[in-house]
């Protein structure tokens, strides 16, 4: 009997596993199956912010994924063993949280024998600052990529050194490739209350410099820097922004008052069947 298997647990939605990946330090992750007799079409990959909240991101999700018949893997990036996850971590920064995801991928797509199509990323806070950098690094394995309220983004100008922008570092031993990321399908989302400069908002002066003072400033900044990056390499620009009316930065407010979640779903899936409205 395979790991997975060992701590299903089944539900009349779908089958439930939870488990760790291989590799050091491993990551727990928890993968929705809505039918495991069969591999399905797309795969979400949602992740937390600096509060760790997996198990909410997995419950709030979890019946739109049943709903739009998508799997849907929720990583659990802890702070001991991936205290930089959101800059994928950086030399002398703790290990390589985007690595541990693709074990954690390779690990689901052998165990089920499945061809692993491209998956969609989405992260919130803290998560989509890993979600946008995992994608600079490995834009082949993404098919769609989701942003909700990052406190900052790594700014599409080579000329700045990553993760401020997207210049090559000593610090991460890996390619940048920002024109890869230009031709994906994204859609950021923010919260028209997400305004404050709260303890966990990231406020170096040159980051209030270059993209704004709170949260909602830079997602329009960053959006209409993506779009005039794109349209500079010739690329028509496919990324889009949702200000989500009513919703601060907290997840639960976003997801039940801004309806972040069946946002998401519509616009990776068409699927509208969600609980939030």
């Amino acid at each position: 009997m395979d790991p997975l298997r060992k701590t299903r647990e089944c539900r009349d939605t779908g089958n439930l596993y939870r488990f760790r990946s291989v590799g050091e330090p491993s990551l727990p992750c928890a993968l929705f199956m809505p039918d495991a007799s069969r591999p399905p079409r797309r795969l979400l990959v949602s992740v937390h912010g600096i509060s760790r909240n997996a198990e909410e991101h997995l419950q709030e999700a979890l019946p739109l994924a049943a709903a739009c018949g998508v799997a849907l893997l929720v990583p659990r990036f802890s702070a001991f063993d991936f205290p930089d996850y959101q800059r994928l971590g950086r030399r002398g920064h703790g290990p390589r949280a985007d690595l541990a995801l693709l074990r954690a991928l390779d690990e689901v797509a052998d165990l089920f024998a499945w061809e692993l199509p491209r998956i969609d990323l989405f992260g919130y806070s803290g998560g989509a600052q890993f979600a946008h950098r995992f994608a600079l690094v490995h834009p082949r394995r993404i098919r769609r990529l989701g942003l909700g309220a990052a406190g900052w983004y790594s700014w599409p100008d080579r000329g700045l050194r990553y993760p401020l922008g997207v210049g090559r570092t000593p610090a991460l031993d890996a390619p940048l490739c920002l024109k890869r990321l230009l031709r994906k399908r994204i859609r950021v989302y923010v919260g028209a209350q997400d305004r404050r400069r709260d303890p966990a908002l990231n406020t170096r002066e040159a980051i209030d410099r270059l993209q704004g003072l709170n949260r909602l400033q830079r997602a329009r900044n960053w959006v209409a820097a993506m779009r005039a990056a794109a349209e500079s390499a010739g690329l028509k620009p496919r990324i889009r922004l949702r200000v989500l009316p009513d919703a601060s930065h907290d997840f639960g407010d976003m997801v039940h008052r801004g309806g972040l979640l069946n946002r998401l779903f519509e616009d990776f899936y068409g699927c509208t069947g969600g609980p939030y409205r």
